[in-house]
């Protein structure tokens, strides 16, 4: 596998292990249910096969959060418009008004940088990587509360006050990781633009 290759690839993985797989492997330790089931594989596949069957519950819990991210972030970015966090961050960006449009167009930015500049393919990959991360995090933490809530959970979020410091703090860490990405972005695209 030649240098190009692997610099293409690692982003992706480092996407995968940080945007999909940590939050997962959180929110399924956090459910107890869950926890247990997966637990009592550990004397039918033992201790690499427990390891390795958390791993794939993370991942595919991961990958539920990340659908749920979708109607999240339309809720958050309908607040805190993109265009407006653009401006808070000094990014030169037009982005549409419509939270998907501006979505959509930022990608659309990062796949064009990612096939004509490898470095800032790579760093917008794991700064989008960290971004997703902080989403995931707001989104598992939003289905632990309604677990708990439901009574699906044998322990409680009991410290109300300390769910909503967490949810409050997740929610700036969403807003300020995705203005890093788009602060970012706008400075590659300069970039870009002034060496063609």
């Amino acid at each position: 596998m030649d240098t190009e290759s692997v610099s293409k690839v690692v982003p992706e993985i480092y996407y995968d292990l940080i945007a999909r797989l940590m939050p997962g492997i959180a929110l399924v330790l956090c459910l107890d249910s869950l926890r247990n089931f997966l637990l009592s594989w550990s004397d039918k596949v033992g201790r690499t096969g427990t390891f390795f069957v958390f791993l794939m519950a993370g991942y595919l819990m991961g990958l539920m959060l990340s659908a749920l991210a979708l109607p999240v972030n339309f809720v958050i970015w309908s607040f805190f418009k993109p265009r407006l966090l653009c401006k808070l961050v000094g990014a030169t960006l037009d982005l549409p008004s419509s939270p998907i449009q501006a979505f959509a167009k930022s990608y659309q930015l990062i796949d064009h940088l990612k096939r004509t500049d490898a470095v800032a393919g790579a760093v917008l990959t794991k700064m989008e990587a960290t971004a997703t991360l902080a989403d995931h995090l707001l989104c598992g933490l939003i289905v632990l509360a309604v677990v708990c809530k439901l009574g699906l959970q044998s322990t409680t979020l009991v410290h109300t006050k300390l769910v909503l410091t967490l949810f409050v703090c997740l929610l700036v860490v969403v807003v300020l990781r995705r203005g890093a990405l788009l602060a970012r972005l706008s400075g590659f695209i300069e970039i870009s633009k002034a060496k063609a």
